[in-house]
This record gives structure tokens, C-alpha cells and sequence, in this order.
């Protein structure tokens, strides 16, 4: 029997190829999703270390001249930040009312992490 009749037909070879090629683009828009949340994840754990770090940093001036009442700035990063979502992971105020302050934010592909300084420089 010659080469050519052990091969039957290459009836649906195109539905197969088009099957292949069509994991492969729902393989890549899964990817690029993943990748959009995880971006998006991250700008909002920013965004949340932003505003944590001007609520702590203002808090530390207020401090930092004496005015009465002033609340632990620290304190007001952790309120801020789970107002908006998200947890702080450390504070740190330096001289000045400089403040450095690293925020966790729960996201559908994990958590989120972003740091923020604020302050008088």
C-alpha cells in the first residue's frame, strides 16, 4: 500500500486549526484581563496610600506646631485608609511631619501594595 492511501482525508483539519487558534486568542484575553485587574488593583492601592499619607502628614505638621487635639497621625492613616478599602501596613512619621506610609488593598487577583510618602519636602 503506497504512502498515500494510509492517509484517509484531511476532511476537518480546519475546524481543528480554527479550534486552536481560538484557545489561543481566549488564552491571551485571559492574560490580558488578569493583567488590566492587576493594574487597576494596583493604582487603587496608590491612590489609597495617597490619601492616607496627606491625612497622616497633616496630622504630623498640626503636631509638629503645637496645635491641641491633634489626633495620632498614624491613627488617621489607618482611618483613612480603611475608609477607602484598604489596610496599613506601616507608618512611619519622621521630624518635620514627614510621613511614609505603605497600604494593602484586597483585589480580586490578590493584594495589592503601594507606598506613599507625604510631607514639607
Amino acid at each position: 500500500m503506497s504512502r498515500r492511501g494510509r492517509w484517509r482525508s484531511d476532511e476537518g483539519s480546519g475546524s481543528v486549526l480554527t479550534l486552536a487558534v481560538a484557545a489561543v486568542v481566549l488564552v491571551l484575553a485571559a492574560g490580558i484581563g488578569l493583567q488590566i485587574q492587576a493594574t487597576v488593583a494596583h493604582a487603587r492601592a496608590q491612590t489609597v496610600a495617597d490619601l492616607s499619607a496627606l491625612a497622616a502628614a497633616r496630622e504630623a505638621q498640626r503636631a509638629a506646631f503645637g496645635e491641641p487635639a491633634a489626633v495620632d497621625p498614624c491613627a488617621r492613616a489607618a482611618e483613612v485608609a480603611a475608609h477607602n478599602g484598604g489596610a496599613v501596613v506601616s507608618c512611619g512619621v519622621r521630624a518635620g511631619g514627614d510621613v511614609v506610609i505603605e497600604v494593602a488593598v484586597a483585589a480580586s487577583v490578590g493584594t495589592a501594595r503601594a507606598i506613599a510618602r507625604a510631607g514639607t519636602r
